[in-house]
């Protein structure tokens, strides 16, 4: 057992450990991968910084009622894996209506690029919750959606937000170079770093698109084999 200290008193919350043997042992998983009946994509997600850790066991994938999990949810949804998207109320409002209702996860797919760790305004508002939860992209939602009954596993890895913030900052617009060349060249350095993270090579992708007709000709043309990698 660990004690932690809530400050209530700034804007944002803290709950964390004080005394640094106790920081020590406490380790925060912050990310990992959902594999549906052992399939070899593998999604990637984010934890939130509320609720249980990350289950260790297989779960049914289902999706509730109503489909974004906000408020009074019809049916018992005990040991599963609630899949919803994101948006309708709160991060924790939603996933305290899942945990009532009886999830063990709540996987929230985000409905913007990117993925993040949900947090809550207070932490200790989500005292008592029984469920985990964490997000996946925008791009996973309608992969795992056709996998709704199957059996999802958990992976932990070393994944953290700030993976994701890194590349939210390496791809923005000011940062790509002005000259088509550059920027293509630029593009394909980096899809050679995240081709191993299909998640976060989507939001690339994305990314570079929006720089327009030319940089979308461009992708079009690695994807028929004309260009290179």
């Amino acid at each position: 057992m660990i004690p932690i200290y809530c400050e209530k008193e700034s804007g944002t919350s803290v709950c964390l450990p004080v005394a640094e043997e106790e920081k020590l042992a406490h380790q925060v998983t912050e990310g990992g991968n959902l594999v549906i009946d052992g399939a070899t994509r593998k999604f990637e997600f984010l934890t939130a910084k509320f609720g249980l850790p990350v289950p260790t066991n297989q779960l049914e994938m289902v999706v509730p009622e109503p489909a974004n999990g906000c408020g009074e949810i019809e049916g018992d949804l005990t040991g599963k894996a609630v899949l919803v998207q994101r948006g309708g109320c709160t991060f924790l409002d939603k996933v305290l209506a899942l945990s009532e209702a009886g999830a063990h996860a709540v996987l929230i797919a985000n409905t913007q690029p990117g993925v993040l760790r949900v947090d809550c305004l207070k932490r200790w508002d989500a005292h008592g919750l029984s469920s985990s939860a964490m997000m996946v992209s925008q791009h996973a939602w309608d992969e795992l959606k056709a996998s709704v009954g199957k059996q999802v596993a958990f992976e932990t890895t070393d994944a953290k937000a700030e993976d994701w913030e890194a590349l939210k900052n390496a791809v923005s617009y000011e940062q790509w170079p002005a000259e088509d060349q550059e920027r293509n060249d630029l593009f394909v350095a980096l899809s050679k770093k995240y081709k191993v993270h299909p998640d976060r090579h989507a939001y690339l992708e994305d990314a570079f698109a929006e720089l327009g007709p030319d940089a979308e000709d461009f992708l079009q043309s690695l994807s028929s084999g004309k260009g290179e990698l």
